[in-house]
């Protein structure tokens, strides 16, 4: 006796979140912003993308699995944040000694730059 498991037949009853259609629409938009040379899109233009991604990925893993780190799991949403933003840091730290990269035409405010 055998028994098989589909997740397929699952996925098709499941919800694409909402919140998806709004990171496409943000994709969308900003990447014609970007490229009509538009504020905010031009100067941020790849934080507003990741943020977009990031909506999209989520309301995908949603429709996928069921879950999603947005509604279902927001505590680990803000801990792979902050894991997130202290490899970034690290990453700063080890280029303030090596110098292998640097940043063009940042924002001439010092505090929208530290942003």
């Amino acid at each position: 006796m055998t028994t098989s498991v589909s997740i397929s037949s699952n996925i098709s009853t499941r919800e694409f979140g909402k919140h998806g259609y709004l990171g496409i629409a943000i994709m969308l938009i900003s990447q014609i912003m970007m490229f009509a040379r538009l504020e905010p899109a031009y100067s941020w233009f790849t934080p507003i993308q990741w943020t977009g991604y990031d909506l999209f990925l989520d309301a995908l893993r949603l429709k996928l699995r069921g879950e999603s780190y947005l509604l279902h799991r927001t505590g680990d949403l803000f801990f792979m944040l902050l894991i997130s933003d202290v490899c970034w840091f690290l990453f700063e730290a080890y280029n303030l000694h090596l110098k292998n990269w640097g940043y063009s035409n940042l924002p001439e405010n010092m505090a929208v730059r530290i942003f």
